[in-house]
């Protein structure tokens, strides 16, 4: 019988942690992929064992391999005798919650789709390679929206009581959001008294704007006052403007729906991972496998931190023209972009060698690569060249520029080579409009000529693949950043 492989986390509670670790130092981990009562095998070794820690009584361990259908039983072992205590009961481990969110399964096939991701010697990636970046994703994401995706419980978050703030604001604003269920709201006087802890028929809850209400029946008035507000609180607190720690709640925080007691209505835009943030976990997450299949730079680093598409075409630099471009051919012939591709062929284009004279060589073949930006790059022969951003131009010297940063009256390598007329950039326009891209690959050359007289960059097979899906994600995720983080915070952005 064969089960899905996936990473799955096993809770440890070591209950008497000051007996334990007087005989023991390391917890070893023993798994059965038969059945409760099947073959237990250690699969932590000498260095990955689980190390006792005074004082701690909760830890767990990563099955980087696992699965639910998994069994685990852990025992205390003593690194210097070496004696071993008693198996645990078995125990099913808990599947990632991020790979709850995206599996490693849907990231290869919706956002890495059609690459090669191997090592030299030919051999897949390991699953948890991919597990580590959807974690990273979802970490990284979390912090950009400031909202909680998975599911977080709190146990007992505390609130100061301000009399004025409480009149006049009529809720208690949660630190974590969206909220799935709030399963008690309690009041505490000084000294630790509890003095109330509300019905849950009394809490209301905003889940994306995680305000919480209390708002009691009729009943329940001989015991509270209403403050200016219309909002109720016990009499015991009228005569004071200030408590420390008053409001203590607990709730659960991220997307889904309530498990068991608690307030929380039902919501379809939070009872489950909305797709337009289970789509950019999957994008965040492929930076770092595409990176490393394209040996490129940038990666998961970039997710972590601010995404910029500048910075990324700085580091990918991908050749990027629009189709309607003229490559130039043998014997002056011309085809566009779109016609090269078209073809699913190879043919023969003119590029220039190492000593920059005009030579011919083949192509593989052009293929469409990213939308972007289109830059308008105007020419002193009156020809245009319409290109993304960081296409790079050779100029007359051999240094390579991007279209962006090209000045004016700067001399461009002519596609006949050195022995071409000049060529000098006129006005240099970037756009606003977005437009499909294309890209050719030339094997064992740098460049190929254009229609338009002039040399450009080629990129190889391997960075204008994976820089081309880098760039393309990095963009959408841009866009979709700050509508998600107003949207899934509670604020609402109306036209006017």
């Amino acid at each position: 019988m064969s089960h899905l492989v996936v990473p799955i986390t096993i809770t440890i509670a070591v209950t008497d942690i000051d007996t334990v670790i007087a005989t023991y130092d390391q917890i070893q981990v023993h798994r059965s992929t038969d059945g409760e009562s099947g073959t237990y095998a250690e699969i932590t070794t000498e260095k990955t064992r689980v190390v006792l820690v005074a004082g701690q009584t909760a830890y767990t361990y990563d099955d980087d391999e696992g699965s639910d259908e998994y069994w685990y039983k852990f025992r205390y072992y003593d690194s210097d005798t070496p004696a071993s205590g008693s198996f645990s009961t078995p125990q099913r481990g808990a599947p990632d919650p991020a790979l709850e969110i995206i599996s490693i399964a849907e990231l290869k096939e919706f956002y890495l789709f059609g690459l090669d991701l191997t090592n030299d010697a030919g051999e897949p990636y390991p699953d948890s390679l991919y597990a580590h970046y959807i974690r990273s994703a979802l970490g990284s994401l979390e912090k950009n929206l400031d909202i909680k995706i998975s599911r977080v419980q709190y146990t007992e978050e505390r609130h100061d009581y301000f009399r004025q703030d409480y009149v006049k604001h009529m809720f208690v604003k949660l630190f974590h959001q969206p909220v799935i269920s709030v399963e008690s709201v309690k009041i505490f006087m000084p000294g630790e008294a509890e003095i109330i802890d509300f019905e849950n028929d009394w809490i209301h809850i905003q889940r994306a704007a995680a305000h919480v209400e209390i708002v009691p029946g009729l009943a329940a008035a001989s015991s509270t006052w209403i403050g200016l507000s219309g909002v109720w609180l016990p009499l015991a607190m009228r005569r004071y403007d200030f408590l420390p720690d008053a409001f203590r709640i607990a709730y659960t925080a991220g997307f889904g729906v309530k498990r068991g007691t608690g307030v929380s209505p039902s919501d379809p835009d939070f009872d489950k991972v909305p797709d337009d943030i289970k789509d950019l976990v999957g994008k965040i997450a492929s930076f770092g496998p595409l990176n490393i299949a394209g040996d490129l730079l940038g990666g998961a680093g970039i997710a972590s931190q601010s995404i910029s598409v500048d910075g990324l075409a700085q580091s990918f630099n991908t050749t990027c023209l629009v189709p309607e471009t003229e490559i130039l051919l043998v014997n002056e012939n011309t085809k566009t972009m779109a016609e090269l591709a078209a073809m699913g062929e190879p043919f023969s284009i003119r590029t220039v060698d190492q000593n920059y004279a005009a030579i011919t060589a083949r192509a593989a073949r052009a293929f469409p690569t990213i939308k972007t930006r289109v830059c308008r790059v105007l020419l002193s022969n009156g020809r245009l060249v319409e290109c993304s951003d960081d296409e790079l131009f050779m100029l007359r010297d051999g240094r390579w520029v991007e279209a962006a940063k090209l000045e004016p009256s700067a001399e461009l390598m002519p596609a006949e080579g050195l022995a071409g007329d000049n060529v000098r950039v006129m006005e240099v326009h970037r756009t606003s409009e977005i437009r499909q891209m294309f890209d050719i690959e030339v094997p064992n050359y740098a460049c190929f000529a254009l229609g338009a007289g002039i040399v450009v960059h080629n990129s190889s097979s391997t960075s204008a693949g994976y820089g081309a899906r880098l760039k393309q994600y990095a963009l959408e995720i841009k866009l979709a950043l700050p509508v998600l983080r107003n949207y899934y915070r509670g604020i609402k952005i109306v036209a006017v």
